[in-house]
């Protein structure tokens, strides 16, 4: 969640990573800023891979990867990456995401 316009070889670490990602079978929903039109349009072909763009109100400087009872905060600006390992968070941020999910 809050994918945004990462420079060229963040963008391909991105990529390769729901590569591998969907070659396990894991699906994932992605939300991109409006923005990441470019990084979108190639997240989508992967298989398992379902891509939708915030409203342009919505941004963040930091990416969400929501999984099991973790959450990856990643500050790709700074290539850095926090791992928070707490079921309730997990689920907040869970909920969140598909309250985000379902608005048109």
């Amino acid at each position: 969640m809050g994918i945004f316009n990462f420079d060229l070889e963040f963008s391909k670490f991105i990529v390769n990573f729901h590569k591998k990602r969907a070659e396990k079978g894991i699906k994932a929903k992605i939300f991109l800023h409006n923005i990441a039109q470019d990084i979108g349009e190639r997240l989508r072909y992967i298989n398992h891979t379902q891509v939708k763009y915030f409203k342009d109100s919505v941004t963040t400087p930091a990416v969400f990867l929501i999984y099991e009872n973790k959450i990856l905060i990643s500050l790709p600006d700074d290539r850095t990456f926090i791992k928070l390992s707490d079921k309730k968070v997990a689920d907040s941020f869970r909920k969140r995401f598909y309250l985000l999910w379902g608005q048109e």
